[in-house]
């Protein structure tokens, strides 16, 4: 159980998903995290190689075997019980990958591939837990993916770079003169606000594929996105933070107050009893 003062949007979004499926995704987001932070908390490039080649290693048992790991083992049933392709799964261990060996990208379609790999074969995978099939709802998780990856990289431009990491491209950064020195820096001129309208500008831009891409789904499937819905509009919150305030991704990450996204729920549940619930399950007062 989260901390009630700090309830993250992936929590919040999936306690109104039934519990067999809850607790698929929870395993599921337990497997993400973990592969992500046998990267960011390595010690060195080559030590994250090793502890990314041990996941490749369980994760072709997943498919082939008996995994040794516990984490592996609860992944294995997840993956066997709502028929996860194996691409898919190493498409998200490629994602991980790419912060190893490239900590930049020098055009739009090189991270753009990144994206993919790290938030939309994560939605792919989430779709099929949720019991969307993937020729109904593959276009809507792999561009959504892409909008809530392309707004995290402006939310933690400062905590990435810290990290030696800068995903904004790099021809991108020389279009619009703010380069990595300013970076560095924290220069708030002229030229970071127009690199970040520009990227704020495509994230909307992916958001409003997406919305297109729900709009042509079945009723039935749409009830299923419910949870990525919430999701989205979390981030479209967060997006327009910082279409505001350009400057405030140099000074603090910026994030979406808890009673707002108890607000973002009631809209899209329409249900007073499932905010109740949701307050409960955080640990917080109804």
């Amino acid at each position: 159980m989260p901390n009630p003062s700090s309830v993250s949007n992936f929590y919040l979004a999936l306690l109104l998903l039934p519990k067999k499926k809850r607790q698929a995704m929870f395993i599921f987001y337990s497997f993400c995290r973990a592969v992500d932070d046998a990267v960011d908390l390595a010690s060195s490039p080559s030590e994250a190689k090793r502890e990314l080649g041990r996941w490749r290693y369980q994760i072709a048992l997943c498919y082939d075997g008996s995994p040794t790991q516990t984490d592996a083992q609860q992944l294995q049933k997840v993956i066997r019980q709502y028929k996860i392709p194996r691409q898919e799964i190493e498409d998200i261990l490629r994602g991980i990958e790419m912060d190893i060996a490239a900590n930049r990208f020098q055009t739009f379609q090189e991270l753009e591939e990144y994206c993919y790999c790290v938030a939309s074969a994560v939605g792919l995978v989430s779709s099929r837990i949720f019991g969307v099939q993937e020729e109904h709802g593959r276009d809507f998780a792999v561009l959504l993916g892409k909008a809530l990856q392309l707004t995290n990289i402006l939310r933690d431009i400062k905590e990435d770079n810290l990290k030696g990491r800068i995903y904004i491209p790099q021809n991108e950064l020389e279009q619009f003169d703010y380069l990595e020195d300013k970076l560095n820096r924290c220069v708030e001129d002229e030229s970071f606000m127009k690199l970040l309208d520009f990227q704020c500008h495509r994230a909307r831009l992916f958001f409003k594929k997406a919305d297109d891409a729900f709009k042509s789904l079945s009723k039935d499937d749409q009830k299923k996105f419910l949870p990525a819905r919430i999701m989205e509009a979390v981030y479209k919150a967060i997006l327009e933070q910082i279409e505001k305030n350009p400057d405030l991704v140099l000074k603090k990450r910026l994030t979406v107050p808890l009673w707002k996204k108890m607000a973002i729920a009631l809209k899209y549940t329409l249900t007073k009893c499932v905010l109740i619930s949701l307050l409960s399950a955080a640990g917080l007062p109804a």
